[in-house]
């Protein structure tokens, strides 16, 4: 599966995005998060396109899955 990660600091960089590309079966193809910063750092440190607006990401990449690390609220 390719997958889009939305919220990509905290949990998401520490725990779920190591969890997902160590299964040789999913492949990140994408990094969104609205701190731009952020978005740079993660996106650069596993090597995908990085994103600051979700829909401009999903226009942009092929992926089959997004998960969703941000705060409920």
């Amino acid at each position: 599966m390719k997958w889009c990660v939305i919220g990509a600091g905290g949990i998401a960089d520490r725990r779920t995005i190591p969890a997902l590309i160590s299964d040789k079966d999913n492949h990140l193809v994408a990094i969104m998060d609205k701190i731009a910063d952020t978005a740079e750092r993660v996106g650069n440190k596993y090597g995908v396109k990085y994103f600051t607006n979700e829909e401009e990401m999903l226009k942009s990449v092929d992926c089959d899955a997004v998960y969703i690390g941000t705060p409920v609220f």
